[in-house]
């Protein structure tokens, strides 16, 4: 399983909620290695990033759900996601009794980075600056790390094949290495249900969608802002072989529901 933990789903790391949450996931992790299913664990921290940024009196700027990043940003964003939030994951893990390995894209290049070309709502070509996508995944030393028993904790930071730091978004980082691995399972852990229709009414989770039917909500505009990338995320893990993509709330909605075949979140199928 490639599991994502959405910055948005996780309590700030200098508060005793992101013990808690990270003590909830540990169970999980556990629970799968006990069934010789082991896991990689891919976080965010768009919210952690943003704070550090105001902080330092830098205001962030968004386009269709990605930060814009310019090299003051990405020394910000490097210094947030590895130097803070991948280690306070790292040790609340240990602690639980997982025995976790801190990692990011730059780690053996991992994974390379590439600039990402993106546009507006109208079409027009807009520059993020060093935001990336992900051009080629060398899963060696995951693999590695997992066969001895390991839980590999990855941040979305990587370089291009000149050294050149990229913010990647941290679904897609994760739906690259869940294609990677053909993993059994790729799971998005976010702050919401899953893909609402109407974002004010849980009632309106839609329990399963096709690339088609996605493609077509993002289109019509039912699905936007940090959905997107959600969304394409699970279609890459799903066309480079994932058995299956699944976004879902977490933590307090369960990875054994999954696990145990049990309906949670959207499946997305192709």
């Amino acid at each position: 399983m490639v599991v994502k933990y959405g910055g948005a789903a996780l309590p700030p790391a200098a508060t005793a909620g992101f013990s808690e949450a990270l003590v909830e996931l540990a169970e999980d992790i556990v629970a799968r290695s006990d069934l010789g299913r082991p896991t990689v664990v891919v976080h965010g921290g768009g919210r952690e990033i943003t704070d550090v940024m105001r902080a330092l009196g830098k205001e962030p700027v968004f386009i269709r759900g990605r930060r814009v990043t310019d090299p003051e940003s990405m020394d910000i964003v490097q210094m947030t996601l590895v130097g803070r939030v991948n280690r306070a994951i790292v040790r609340c893990l240990n602690a639980a009794g997982v025995p976790a390995v801190g990692l990011c894209g730059q780690d053996a290049t991992l994974a390379v980075a590439e600039k990402r070309v993106d546009h507006d709502e109208d079409g027009r070509p807009v520059d993020l600056g060093q935001v990336g996508e992900v051009a080629e995944v060398n899963p060696g030393l995951l693999l590695t790390l997992l066969e001895d028993g390991y839980v590999p904790v990855v941040a979305p930071v990587a370089a291009d094949r000149q050294g050149l730091p990229y913010n990647v978004n941290a679904d897609t980082m994760a739906g690259a290495l869940a294609a990677a691995l053909r993993a059994e399972c790729f799971v998005l852990l976010s702050d919401v249900p899953g893909i609402l229709l109407d974002p004010a009414d849980p009632a309106s989770l839609i329990a399963q969608a096709t690339q088609a039917e996605v493609l077509s909500l993002i289109a019509a505009g039912r699905i936007g802002g940090g959905m997107i990338p959600k969304v394409e995320a699970c279609l890459l893990a799903l066309k480079g072989g994932a058995a299956t993509a699944r976004i879902m709330s977490g933590p307090g909605n369960r990875l054994p529901l999954v696990v145990a075949g049990e309906s949670a979140g959207t499946l997305i199928t192709l």
